[in-house]
């Protein structure tokens, strides 16, 4: 993968350009992001500049231009761009899949074609998720296990085939196991010579501090808005209006600007003011609230967590009518004039850090598999209680 293919990030890869240029490459490198803002992008783009054997530099003098690219041509970036070089490896979550055969001592390396392809098709853009349900595991939760980390140690005990320097990219580092942990630090410790390690990861709380003392941090930073209008628009076909809109939606991701279908605002908008109601009524009438329940468990748990961003946006451009604030955004273009006029007077200041929070935590707790039926009823009778009692 060339940098040229990488959205919104050149000021990070000029830095990384640099660290080329000036021979400081790191053993041990921890990229730090969420996912849809291309961390894992960037550390393969990254591997394939560093061996490719004809670099591309350019005479450019802003931050703003890629000041150098891997060639594309040499003969290690075609085999980079198949994800084919031996030189470079892959760990990566993983569990039992009895759809692919693996019933027991399931390792990264029983799926590294499958991942390949997933890698492939999604353009190096990846998330934990969309893994698993290409894995077709169900409610399993992966990890890296110690099985994965002895092949890491197998496969760097030999010298590099043909590169200047073996590559191994760890994907989702926070899923690694604890018994695998001490088998991976001490290689962190005592590398091999022209070796290097790319940790990937959205989480660094749930690294080893041992570990990451003995990494180099780069920071992957959400996209812009702008970036992803620019991309929707140009490469998605997307009228600035309605990128605009998506843009806000995917809260600075690349991935969730690719799986907003345009339909889900429409939908999403005409759930949120019957769901608003409902919840002013839960005292007098819970019905409505479970019914729309058992609506909301139907979803995936991406449409769980885009309804979320998009609440969250809408209880924001609420409370910006109710205090006078003057806004450009028309992300939540709600078409009900009576609930545009009577709904932004109960969201205050007082309210609205504590509606945040609760709407957060059902988005921490989507994503750990929590019953979405009940996890959206609680959510609603929180917030009636809160915009029912403190407006």
């Amino acid at each position: 993968m060339q940098f040229s293919k990488i959205k919104g990030q050149n000021k990070v890869i000029n830095s990384l350009i640099r660290v080329v240029k000036d021979q400081r490459i790191s053993h041990a490198q921890l990229f730090l992001g969420q996912a849809g803002s291309g961390t894992f992008a960037v550390a393969l783009a990254y591997a394939q500049f560093i061996n490719c054997t004809d670099k591309q530099y350019f005479n450019v003098d802003s931050e703003d231009a890629i000041q150098a690219d891997s060639c594309g041509k040499c003969h290690s970036c075609l085999k980079y761009e198949q994800l084919a070089h031996p030189d470079l490896h892959f760990c990566f979550p993983n569990t039992t899949s009895d759809k692919l055969g693996v019933k027991d001592k399931n390792e990264a390396y029983l799926f590294l074609n499958l991942f390949r392809d997933f890698v492939l098709q999604n353009d190096g853009y990846i998330d934990l998720e969309s893994w698993y349900e290409t894995l077709d595991v169900g409610n399993k939760q992966g990890v890296i296990n110690v099985r994965d980390v002895a092949r890491i140690i197998s496969s760097l005990s030999l010298k590099a085939y043909e590169a200047a320097y073996k590559v191994t990219i760890v994907w989702c580092f926070d899923k690694l196991h604890y018994e695998a942990a001490p088998k991976l630090l001490k290689i962190l410790e005592e590398p091999s010579p022209n070796t290097l390690f790319f940790l990937i990861t959205d989480n660094s709380e749930a690294i080893l501090p041992t570990i990451l003392s003995r990494t180099q941090l780069v920071k992957i930073p959400a996209l812009s808005n702008e970036t992803i209008v620019d991309y929707l628009v140009s490469e998605r076909g997307l009228t600035p209006e309605e990128a605009r809109k998506q843009a806000v939606i995917a809260d600075g991701s690349l991935i969730k600007a690719r799986s907003v279908e345009l339909e889900a605002g429409s939908k999403f908008e005409t759930f949120f003011v019957n769901w608003t109601r409902a919840t002013f009524a839960f005292a007098k009438d819970i019905s409505a609230i479970i019914e729309m329940g058992e609506d909301f468990a139907k979803w995936g748990r991406e449409q769980h967590r885009l309804f979320f961003v998009m609440a969250m946006n809408a209880f924001r451009k609420s409370l910006y009518v109710n205090v006078g604030v003057n806004t450009t955004d028309d992300f939540f273009e709600i078409r009900d004039e009576k609930f545009k006029s009577n709904f932004p007077r109960y969201i205050t200041p007082q309210v609205i850090d504590e509606i945040y929070k609760l709407l957060e935590q059902a988005d921490f707790h989507i994503q750990r598999n929590a019953n979405a039926k009940i996890l959206f009823c609680d959510l609603s009778i929180k917030i009636g209680k809160i915009l029912t009692t403190k407006s």
